[in-house]
């Protein structure tokens, strides 16, 4: 089970669960626990760190794969609460958080998914952990912790300023055997897996960002996605919703944090509202 931070004392609304990407830790969503602490939600909210993130290693694991992820994150929200919870994913927490809908659905209020990684395997790769991670995660050993928060500073001007220190700790906090064991992202074809996830009525908000500007999730993947759920409050008994934040990146809630807020505000008055 994930080490985690639990915040909040007030279980009536629903929980919370956020789920981060690679290289991030639990430690990485600061603008949102803070707003739903300031906001008066009275949430439980857990921030599990994945394995080989936030000082944890892969505990024996021999190969990252979704379904490892995911089953580690369910057991900790099984562990942790004693109601379904919003499961809030990015990136890599993304296809997380749909993987533990599909294997655990009682453990599942609503998702809301924040430019998943749905982008599968690089055949280039050949089953290793892909290049672009190995070369990225290289940098972090040598460089400090500062330094790390500086350059962060630099390429990501438009982040909030408490989202600098904690995406610089968490490159500190990454175990880096994560670039030596083989990596399995396209266990499933993600868009078209939310089919399960329709079976088990489990409302969906997906959230996404310019591909121009280093956003995964692409117009073909979004049809898909629709397909599969049928969009709410269009198709009768449609569980998709799907907005697009301009101006975005790959980082979505970094990069528009009040945009991202609105939008998961509203997800959770869904929630909240089925859940009475």
């Amino acid at each position: 089970m994930s080490d985690q931070v639990v915040v909040g004392v007030d279980a009536a609304p629903v929980p919370v669960v956020l789920l981060h990407g690679i290289t991030d830790d639990g430690g990485c969503w600061p603008g949102v626990v803070a707003h739903l602490q300031a906001a008066g939600h009275g949430r439980h909210v857990v921030t599990p760190s994945a394995l080989w993130h936030g000082g944890r290693t892969g505990e024996g694991r021999t190969a990252l794969t979704i379904g490892t992820l995911a089953a580690d994150a369910a057991a900790t929200i099984a562990a942790t609460l004693s109601r379904p919870a919003v499961v809030v994913g990015h990136s890599m927490g993304g296809v997380t958080a749909e993987e533990v809908a599909l294997i655990a659905p009682e453990l599942v209020a609503a998702l809301v998914l924040v430019d998943p990684a749905w982008m599968g395997d690089d055949p280039a790769d050949d089953g290793a952990a892909p290049a672009w991670l190995r070369s990225f995660a290289g940098t972090f050993e040598a460089a400090p912790q500062a330094g790390l928060e500086a350059w962060s500073r630099t390429e990501n001007p438009g982040w909030p300023d408490d989202e600098h220190a904690p995406w610089a700790a968490s490159k500190k906090a990454l175990d880096l055997e994560i670039t030596r064991v083989p990596h399995v992202w396209g266990e499933r074809d993600w868009p078209a897996a939310l089919a399960g996830v329709a079976e088990a009525r489990i409302p969906v908000t997906l959230v996404t960002g310019d591909r121009s500007a280093g956003a995964i999730v692409d117009e073909a993947m979004v049809a898909t996605a629709t397909a599969a759920l049928g969009r709410a409050g269009r198709d009768e008994g449609g569980l998709l919703t799907h907005v697009a934040l301009a101006a975005t990146g790959h980082n979505v809630h970094r990069d528009d944090r009040p945009g991202f807020l609105r939008v998961l505000d509203e997800a959770l008055a869904r929630a909240d509202a089925a859940a009475v």
